[in-house]
């Protein structure tokens, strides 16, 4: 009885050493990068990218929305409302009547709006349309304004159209150099760190070498003498930084 439990802990043992073998493998597994590579990853997945991409397009559509304002606009606008109530209507005899109005008005409004840059005013051409119905009579009636043109001043104040005219090209060239300077930024920066790394990695492998080298000479275990150099490695800093 006791070697059949013995036989099956061996058993899950094994199953489970065999389950995680390839985990440990998968983890253990390196990325190889190359520099471009690098610099890619850094320029699209740092926070320092994404904030100066963030930026730039508020940038970006904060221009679109100047250069809209030196555009045509179309408004087509309708108010209809309904109007009950009771008036009071004097007779000629000087009798006073009340009478119940219920009227139902609808109006359509087309206008045509050009900003004019360099005065700063506004050229529009408008029409319009009404039509009211009497419901209690069931008579109906329309208004209508087929052509209106007109120009909008203000007298006082500055011209915002001709100055912002001058600044949000500036503004949106300065985003865009902005925006081009941090992603050189952070190339250079990746490029920096990604030698420091490779020179790290050949120290180490040179550490390593000179290790495995020494190991055979010495006749130390390997334990001991990676405890030894790590010692040395450590006074050596120590020298070095008094």
């Amino acid at each position: 009885m006791k070697m059949y439990v013995k036989v099956y802990c061996m058993k899950n043992y094994w199953i489970v050493l065999l389950i995680c073998c390839p985990l440990v493998l998968m983890g253990q597994e390196r990325q190889v990068l190359t520099l471009q590579e690098s610099i890619r990853i850094a320029q699209e997945h740092s926070p320092e990218a994404q904030a100066a991409r963030h930026t730039y397009r508020a940038a970006y559509w904060s221009y679109r929305s100047f250069r809209a304002n030196y555009l045509p606009s179309v408004n087509l606008s309708s108010s209809p409302y309904l109007n009950r109530q009771i008036n009071k209507v004097t007779q000629p005899d000087g009798t006073e009547l009340y009478l119940r109005q219920n009227q139902l008005i609808t109006d359509l409004n087309l206008e045509i709006n050009q900003n004019i840059w360099f005065t700063g005013g506004s050229l529009f051409l408008s029409a319009s349309a009404q039509r009211m119905d009497e419901l209690e009579g069931k008579t109906t009636a329309y208004n209508t304004q087929p052509f209106t043109i007109g120009y909008q001043q203000s007298l006082f104040g500055y011209n915002s159209l001709k100055w912002d005219r001058r600044i949000e090209p500036l503004r949106f060239r300065e985003a865009k150099k902005t925006y081009a300077e941090t992603l050189e930024l952070i190339a250079s920066k990746t490029s920096e760190l990604f030698f420091d790394l490779a020179t790290a990695q050949a120290n180490l492998d040179i550490a390593r070498s000179n290790l495995h080298r020494q190991i055979p000479c010495t006749g130390m275990p390997a334990d001991v003498m990676t405890s030894v150099t790590l010692r040395k490695m450590k006074c050596f800093s120590l020298r070095s930084t008094s």
